[in-house]
């Protein structure tokens, strides 16, 4: 293991001995046909965790996102999703690209929005020929919003304003998991009440490749030739299924720890001089937060902190962001706070 303390992402954490051993004893098969069984366990375990009939395996949740609008929107139509969403500002246009859908944003502050935002990005259905809503996706937690957890109650209520409107509702569920530790609830009280809903397996659960994307049985069907024609289709992807398996059955309930963590490290930062959190109580496992010392050059003080092993990520000229995950420990927050300190008083 590296001494680096990675907090760049949950997506830089490594496989460990035993999911690593896991995979090297998978049972596998042809999943393209249907014939691995490592992978159809997973998505029959996926399924029902997110409370949905059927389930496919897909090597990204970028996928997994641009699949869900090939299946639901229709070209011309329009998308409604958070701004900063993961669909907005780090798919490189896909559901523009593909989809041939227009996305429309919704300003927020926390991730979160409601119908009554949407209904005012709506066009009339009548007598116009403005494009129509197609669909609406909610990211789960919101990665670019401090990692923010929507609600049951909210998802709820998005879900039956997109029933009685026609409109297919989509959960980008990247980090679906923290939501659900964080707010002591089954994913399911999520998923249930989407079209379609994705869970990842390469942040907080530390596997190297995979997430699954979930929805009705027609859903899926429909699924399948997107995902072919995207090359998705895989031979002995159960390698990859065992570790998620494993990290299904070892992973998940220590992901309070990663919230525990980010915790730990908001207070530390809140006493530095010339650090401003953006959220000062992070509800899952990501701190934002913008360095306010003047003349900060932002590229030295990133190059002094990798020369003593610590890395975060960038978001602006002066704005980073830390996340934690299975790899880093309670002792490493100290280390990561000791060290901004010391490079900003210099």
């Amino acid at each position: 293991m590296s001494d680096l303390i990675d907090l760049s992402s949950d997506t830089c954490t490594r496989p460990s001995a035993a999911m690593l051993a896991a995979m090297a004893n998978a049972k596998v098969g042809d999943e393209s046909k249907g014939r691995d069984p490592s992978v159809t366990a997973l998505c029959e375990r996926v399924a029902n965790l997110l409370g949905q009939q059927a389930a496919m395996f897909l090597p990204s949740g970028t996928m997994c996102n641009t699949i869900a609008a090939m299946v639901h929107c229709t070209p011309g139509s329009e998308v409604i999703a958070a701004q900063s969403s993961h669909v907005e500002a780090s798919e490189s246009g896909a559901i523009a690209a593909f989809a041939r859908a227009r996305l429309v944003t919704v300003p927020t502050t926390d991730g979160t929005f409601a119908p009554q935002d949407i209904e005012r990005l709506m066009h009339p259905s009548k007598g116009t020929r403005a494009p129509q809503v197609s669909g609406i996706f909610a990211e789960q937690t919101h990665n670019r919003c401090g990692g923010s957890a929507w609600d049951e109650d909210q998802l709820m209520k998005l879900g039956k304003f997109a029933r009685i409107n026609d409109i297919a509702f989509h959960i980008d569920g990247a980090r679906i998991m923290n939501a659900a530790i964080a707010l002591n609830v089954e994913p399911a009280a999520f998923g249930r009440h989407a079209d379609s809903v994705w869970m990842s397996f390469t942040k907080g659960l530390g596997c190297p490749v995979g997430s699954v994307l979930a929805g009705s049985k027609a859903f899926v069907e429909a699924a399948w030739e997107w995902k072919f024609r995207f090359g998705g289709g895989m031979r002995q992807a159960g390698v990859l299924a065992a570790a998620c398996l494993y990290a299904l059955d070892h992973n998940v309930e220590r992901l309070a720890e990663d919230h525990a963590n980010a915790a730990v490290l908001a207070m530390r930062l809140a006493k530095i001089d010339g650090v401003e959190l953006l959220w000062p109580e992070p509800g899952t496992n990501m701190v934002f937060f913008d360095i306010t010392k003047p003349q900060t050059n932002t590229d030295a003080l990133t190059q002094r902190l990798a020369k003593r092993g610590i890395r975060f990520g960038i978001e602006g000229p002066l704005r980073f962001r830390a996340v934690t995950h299975l790899d880093v420990s309670t002792s490493d927050m100290g280390t990561v706070a000791e060290a901004l300190a010391q490079e900003l008083a210099r």
